[in-house]
């Protein structure tokens, strides 16, 4: 049944033997972007890891060290690393990219938090992340036809969404339920993954996975179609600033130290009900707790702009009711 689908087998060559290639897409689930070319990635740590990449995502190519390139995530928009809005930079394993296909059709999206490809039914299972990007080059009945370094592998249309041209509306409620599916996964420094992965083979044995607590956030608007910044501070430059009397579910409650209260450390979801949902630090998972727990008093007490205890609170929106 793939015969007639395996238009992609052109763009499989390795980027790396491909110098003139300078944009790129993204063709295993999930990769790593460092911060400076990783030589010994299992030697790598972890506050070196700017961000990942995930599956079809498009990166512009900036620079080529041997087996790995410098890149701009072009999904990802960034401004403090060079004081210009951009793609987020790094540098990722070439291994990781291909050049990107001619293909017009907007991406759709994949929802699931692993979802799995199927067919030809002896293949290996091949699982994409939440947030990866589909681009097919092809459909078969309920399937879409994509390339992986496996092969051309099937997709159930059902696990994925059509990103509109023009983002009108989001559900707010249904963000919130997206992001509930994320309680549990582990805190990751430049995470981007919705946790473990399935067994299957990935870039690098030494990759994690994981979010941080702007990964989340930036993923979660992604899979409804809006391009939020990557980074926690951005987030805050970009977003529309409110008071807290009009703070709604799916809204963001930015935090930063109170004796740098201009620079943003810290995002999580409004749920409601002075409850959050974030993403927290290193060595535990992504929860919802009270706004109170959290900051040590009651949401009703604070103000944007205002301090709450070592920390200083603002408030966020990016959803256009």
């Amino acid at each position: 049944m793939l015969r007639k689908f395996m238009i992609f087998s052109a763009f499989l060559i390795p980027l790396a033997a491909q110098a003139a290639v300078r944009e790129a897409i993204v063709e295993v689930p999930a990769a790593d972007v460092w911060s400076e070319p990783p030589k010994h990635p299992e030697k790598m740590s972890g506050d070196q890891r700017e961000t990942q990449l995930l599956y079809g995502e498009r990166v512009r190519i900036v620079e080529t060290r041997g087996n790995v390139v410098r890149i701009e995530a072009l999904e990802q928009p960034e401004y403090s690393h060079d004081k210009k809005w951009e793609g987020y930079p790094g540098w990722v394993e070439a291994i990781a990219l291909k050049p990107a296909p001619d293909i017009k059709q907007a991406p759709s999206i994949v929802l699931s938090t692993w979802t799995s490809t199927m067919q030809p039914e002896t293949m290996p299972d091949f699982y994409l992340p939440f947030g990866s990007f589909i681009r097919p080059g092809g459909k078969a009945r309920d399937l879409y036809v994509i390339a992986t370094p496996q092969g051309d592998r099937c997709l159930a249309m059902g696990s994925t969404r059509a990103l509109p041209k023009e983002v009108k509306s989001i559900y707010r409620e249904g963000l919130l339920q997206t992001a509930r599916r994320f309680l549990g996964v582990p805190y990751l420094w430049g995470g981007l993954t919705a946790g473990p992965s399935p067994d299957q083979p990935v870039i690098s044995k030494t990759i994690k996975f994981g979010v941080d607590c702007s990964g989340f956030v930036h993923v979660l608007f992604r899979a409804y179609g809006l391009t939020v910044p990557r980074d926690a501070h951005e987030q805050w430059m970009k977003a529309a600033p409110i008071k807290r009397n009009d703070l709604l579910p799916a809204d963001l409650i930015f935090s930063a130290k109170a004796d740098k209260p201009k620079k943003i450390t810290h995002v999580a979801f409004y749920a409601g009900d002075n409850q959050i949902i974030e993403a927290p630090q290193t060595g535990l998972n992504v929860r919802q707790i009270s706004f109170q727990e959290k900051y040590g008093v009651d949401l009703n007490q604070a103000e944007t702009g205002e301090r709450v205890g070592d920390r200083v609170i603002y408030f966020g929106r990016f959803i256009n009711d």
